[in-house]
């Protein structure tokens, strides 16, 4: 998530799976009537069996006291609240986050995939377990350890509490509350999570607007014109205009001396579909692409196929 999934889960999940071999971690999401929502996520690490595991490895007392508070003082600084709690006689490194949902912002707040529709009466999203955890390949040899274990003992639990009774789901409905729902999510594999309280919506129907939300229509260039050159100019223009795309929020134009794009001598962002190029050098190749924009129902950019073309200036 935007603000949820940060590398701190992904040394979490690793330190847990390399000396426990398990773990869970908890995502609360709440829906409010208006729009707008909470989500929190939180993860324990009991540090009695991290403790016996890290001294298999030669720490000592005193080095597992400075790597606890390290531990917790680095999650600190991002912003994170870890404390010590003590449930049920056992000693816990608690790691917590909780992120308000803007209205209208839900899905792009809550971050967890590029897939997901989130409003007052639908929650759907396709969550990637891996991909949440993030890079792990600057944790050093704890991450390289993790890429051998079973991730699938690992499990991550998701509640979503909607404003209504949800009718349709492929989650576990709470039998004392018909306005939750919970989901397990198991680690290293893709899960699709759908719950929602309009009777008429569907899963079909809901993955076929998010799957229309992640498609723009590539643009048709109208006209890509090397401009007349004044007598005694020092530079050249081109002219490019486009046919509008539905949905688009913009276009960027990319002027470039290789076909390639390896190096851009322009890089324009613009609302219109027409755009002028000036500062170019005279009777020279350039390759033009221009490519639509729009925001999916998750919040994040998708883009077109590219338009391309080439022209060369005038003398």
């Amino acid at each position: 998530m935007k603000n949820i999934k940060m590398k701190l889960m992904a040394l979490i999940v690793v330190v847990a799976m390399v000396f426990s071999g398990c773990a869970s971690i908890n995502l609360d999401v709440v829906i409010n009537s208006d729009g707008s929502g909470k989500a929190q996520m939180t993860m324990r690490l009991d540090k009695a069996v991290l403790n016996t595991e890290l001294k298999k490895q030669g720490m000592t007392d005193a080095m597992l006291s400075a790597y606890w508070k390290e531990l917790e003082q680095t999650y600190k600084e991002t912003g994170v609240n870890a404390r010590n709690v003590t449930v049920e006689g056992k000693e816990y490194l608690q790691i917590q986050q909780i992120q308000k949902l803007r209205k209208g912002k839900l899905a792009s707040d809550l971050g967890i995939s590029d897939n997901s529709y989130v409003t007052t009466d639908t929650f759907y999203t396709e969550i990637d377990t891996k991909e949440l955890m993030g890079d792990t390949g600057d944790l050093g040899e704890m991450g390289a350890m993790a890429s051998s274990i079973d991730m699938s003992k690992i499990t991550f639990e998701v509640s979503v509490v909607m404003p209504n009774d949800i009718v349709k789901t492929n989650g576990t409905i709470s039998e004392a509350d018909k306005k939750t729902v919970k989901f397990n999510a198991p680690m290293g594999k893709k899960s699709v999570l759908f719950a929602t309280t309009g009777g008429n919506v569907t899963l079909e129907s809901i993955q076929k607007k998010v799957k229309a939300s992640n498609t723009v229509a590539k643009p048709k260039l109208k006209k890509v014109k090397a401009n007349k050159v004044k007598k005694n100019a020092k530079s050249a223009s081109i002219t490019v205009k486009w046919s509008k795309v539905k949905g688009a929020k913009r276009y960027e134009v990319n002027v470039a001396t290789s076909k390639k794009f390896i190096k851009s001598v322009s890089f324009k962002s613009t609302k219109k579909n027409s755009i002028t190029i000036k500062k170019l050098k005279k009777n020279k190749k350039y390759y033009i692409q221009v490519v639509a924009v729009k925001k999916n129902l998750a919040g994040t950019d998708v883009y077109s196929k590219p338009a391309k073309k080439t022209v060369k200036t005038k003398k």
